[in-house]
């Protein structure tokens, strides 16, 4: 199993990344984070908050499969908010530069670091 610290080191090792946290779901709070540019404590808690709304809705609608993942774009940046399904109540944050990141390769390196936390 990969330490949370050191999945944190991978996921800012990613192209474009600029700040990346693994959250607890169930209260909002960043087990393990790096990077800047955000407060990634109060970052985590509304994520937290987007993810459950996210889950709401695809109940809601009928959706049975899991959220694989939420994509915000906002500004030049694309935040990443990625279940971790090894590890359920825990997930994935990560703040990509649109300039320098690529969405689709950044999202396939956090399958690959997700894979690595499992026991």
């Amino acid at each position: 199993m990969t330490d949370l610290n050191d999945a944190i080191t991978a996921l800012l090792a990613i192209d474009g990344a600029t700040a990346a946290a693994i959250v607890n779901a169930a209260n909002g709070t960043a087990l393990a984070k790096g990077g800047g540019g955000l407060n990634l404590d109060i970052a985590g808690a509304a994520c937290t908050e987007l993810l459950r709304a996210g889950m709401k809705a695809m109940r809601v609608a009928g959706v049975t499969s899991a959220v694989d993942d939420i994509l915000i774009v906002a500004g030049n940046q694309y935040h990443i908010i990625q279940p971790i399904k090894s590890r359920p109540g825990l997930f994935v944050y990560v703040v990509l530069s649109q300039e320098t990141g690529n969405f689709i390769l950044a999202r396939m390196r956090i399958g690959e670091i997700e894979d690595s936390l499992k026991d």
